[in-house]
């Protein structure tokens, strides 16, 4: 019975001894070394986020209504909704068949 005690004590202390023991990795030559610079590793750099637009806001007060209500855009909204806007115009004009001079 003693025997099969000191024998599972053997066992027992030898696992984690075997589990916690990595190995050694092989010595680096010389001519690894100077191949290649040993460096620290650089920690994770963080991706910049871009700046938030600047909102513009402005009191629209609607055609025919008393109440106004705030509209908010960046710039870049404003640009692309005047540009769609004279897009839509100029088509209009060229369907209407108006002359420069703006006559049939």
């Amino acid at each position: 019975m003693k025997t099969l005690l000191i024998a599972a004590a053997l066992i027992s202390t030898s696992i984690p001894v075997a589990a916690v023991s990595q190995p050694v990795p092989p010595p680096a030559s010389v001519s690894d070394a100077a191949a290649s610079p040993v460096t620290a590793p650089t920690p994770a750099a963080k991706p910049a986020k871009p700046p938030k637009p600047k909102m513009i806001c402005e009191e629209i007060k609607e055609i025919g209504s008393m109440i106004s209500h705030q509209v908010c855009t960046t710039e870049a909204q404003r640009d692309a909704r005047r540009r769609h806007d004279m897009e839509e115009l100029n088509r209009l004009h060229d369907l209407s068949g108006a002359d420069a001079s703006g006559q049939h």
